[in-house]
């Protein structure tokens, strides 16, 4: 698959730039759509590796992100709301609650993942002072 290089603007007209792996230009401009960007310009990049066959994944990289995605999957099922780039369809508001706690997943010995809520510590006075501070 050819890799291409590419200037494009978000829905508000900011400028993006970057590399993608598509099958013409064409797919190019399809996959920069379903990205939130209209194309401007692209080239090919001749002879240049894809970002798929730029190296062998090995072994121990394809376990080591199975178990960062079923960490990040556990947690984020487990937090019933939806803040910051965490949005849920079936949980669209924040919950006070979880603003103050967070999820934390680790391995338990023949049990496999296990996911606790951690309370958040209060912000130093120090801190809320100088937040305050910048609002103004």
């Amino acid at each position: 698959m050819p890799a291409f290089i590419y200037k494009a603007v978000d829905k508000l007209g900011r400028p993006a730039r970057g590399k993608l792996d598509a099958s013409n230009e064409v797919d190019l401009e399809l996959r920069l759509k379903r990205m939130g960007l209209d194309l401007i310009t692209f080239r090919t990049i001749r002879g240049g590796r894809t970002a798929l066959s730029a190296r062998t994944i090995t072994r121990r990289d394809l376990i080591t992100f199975c178990f960062d995605m079923e960490q990040i999957t556990r947690s984020a099922i487990e937090r019933k709301e939806s803040r910051g780039g965490h949005f849920r369809e079936d949980y669209p508001e924040k919950v006070a609650a979880f603003g103050t706690i967070n999820m934390m997943v680790k391995q338990v010995p023949d049990r496999g993942m296990a996911v606790s809520r951690v309370p958040i510590p209060p912000m130093p006075d120090e801190l809320k002072q100088v937040i305050e501070e910048q609002k103004t």
